[in-house]
């Protein structure tokens, strides 16, 4: 990552050396108006909130010490960049809200830098014309970092899931009375074994795309029952069996085998008018465990 960084002087070289010692300011103004605009930051908990304060606190300094020192950022504070797209993904924030965060923070540095040149000639025509540019360039190669570092986290924790999804039907299929297994490995994905669920064969179209893009169709189709079903997308356990896709979708806690029955098969109809791609919906009886 190169910079073409200026070289700053006279009131603005001092006024961004105040902000790199302490940009709590821009820190606190850029996380309102994240709040602001971002709802999923609302109802964060406070361990993900504090990680996101100490990130910004982190990219502000490191921006105002490359105005005051030239120097560029070091390979190990562009890996801490990184780790915190890496991390982000684990937080369950959106890569679009991460970026948005990273924006507002140049908004705010930006503003910040303009306050000194209201009464200065000097600073007014280095930020036009030389850091105004550096602005740019810089954020926009850090959020490229964090954003690549997002993706290839998100396809790594996708392909782990997978392999845990895969081992998860294998012992329903092949080895349902290993209960311990079942339960380590649903726990492994984040759902909890002992809720209730039913289990959907749906009988689709046939899917004329390449191999490699039917994981994608799936993922797209099980989207769809969890809309329908009211389900949130990671609690449900999905596998192609026999020519079908198989969808095991939990229960309320508490309904009644009738009730259940009955909110399901209306789910099922509406999934099927709404989905032009399924042709058909099985439904099967409320069970829990690998038994079940």
């Amino acid at each position: 990552m190169s910079f073409n960084i200026p070289k700053v002087s006279g009131s603005l070289r001092e006024h961004v050396a105040t902000l790199a010692k302490d940009p709590s300011g821009i820190v606190s103004r850029t996380y309102a108006r994240l709040l602001e605009l971002e709802e999923s930051y609302a109802n964060l908990p406070l361990s993900v909130r504090e990680d996101i304060l100490q990130f910004l606190q982190c990219c502000a300094r490191l921006w105002f010490d490359t105005l005051v020192t030239c120097n560029p950022p070091s390979s190990e504070e562009i890996e801490s960049l990184a780790n915190a797209g890496r991390r982000r993904v684990h937080q369950g924030i959106a890569l679009s809200s991460g970026l948005r965060a990273f924006r507002l923070g140049g908004v705010e540095a930006w503003s910040a830098l303009l306050t000194v040149a209201e009464k200065d000639g000097e600073s007014r025509d280095q930020l036009l014309f030389e850091v105004s540019r550096y602005l740019l360039e810089s954020f926009d190669l850090m959020s490229q970092t964090i954003a690549q570092a997002y993706l290839d986290e998100q396809y790594q924790r996708a392909r782990w899931r997978d392999s845990l999804r895969f081992e998860l039907c294998g012992l329903v299929f092949r080895n349902p009375e290993d209960v311990g297994s079942f339960h380590k490995c649903a726990e492994s994905l984040g759902i909890d074994p002992t809720v209730p669920r039913i289990a959907l064969a749906i009988e689709t179209k046939q899917i004329k795309v390449l191999p490699s893009k039917l994981e994608s169709e799936y993922d797209r189709l099980a989207l769809c029952v969890s809309r329908h079903f009211k389900s949130t997308y990671e609690d449900l356990v999905r596998v192609f069996h026999r020519g079908r896709l198989v969808v095991w979708v939990p229960c309320i806690r508490g309904d009644t085998l009738v009730a259940a029955d009955r909110r399901f098969a209306d789910c099922a109809v509406a999934l099927v008018k709404a989905t032009s791609e399924i042709l058909a919906v099985g439904i099967g009886l409320l069970n829990q465990g690998p038994s079940g």
